[in-house]
């Protein structure tokens, strides 16, 4: 390959990583799917870049790969949240069983009553912070909240 070719292939691959990219980032999952459908992908720039038939060919193999990748990424990322979200169920069930042997029934009660509105009140926040979002005012979200204890 000449020397004059691989700045426009390397144009064109940070052009088709960046739309990739772009569309994980930004659509729904019905949206990101089939924005990540190598064909489409191959089309557009095809299109907008004015691609040769040769050039597209290439390029839908590149897309092929990439896409392959990004899926099996994503799938890691998945199980790697799973196992996450699991160990930290274990965690919080051992601080239970530690707690009931110290806490009298009515203290465990209270105490599993407060844990309930917790995760109701946190329940509708999954994936932010406490401070994540503000009123326009600035003032946080939850100003009827509970001191700590």
């Amino acid at each position: 390959m000449k020397i004059t070719h691989r700045l426009p292939l390397a144009m064109l691959l940070a052009v088709a990583f960046g739309y990739g990219a772009h569309a994980a980032d930004t659509a729904g999952d019905g949206m990101r799917a089939r924005s990540m459908d190598p064909a489409r992908m191959t089309e557009r720039m095809s299109e907008r870049l004015e691609l040769t038939p040769e050039q597209s060919a290439s390029v839908q193999k590149i897309n092929e790969r990439f896409v392959a990748d990004m899926q099996k990424q994503r799938a890691g990322m998945d199980k790697a949240r799973e196992e996450n979200r699991k160990a930290m169920q274990k965690l919080g069930g051992e601080r239970d069983a530690q707690l009931k042997k110290v806490l009298s029934e009515e203290q465990y009660s209270k105490h599993a009553e407060q844990q309930a509105k917790m995760r109701e009140r946190w329940s509708g926040h999954r994936g932010h912070g406490p401070r994540m979002h503000r009123r326009a005012d600035g003032s946080a979200p939850c100003e009827n909240r509970e001191p700590s204890q």
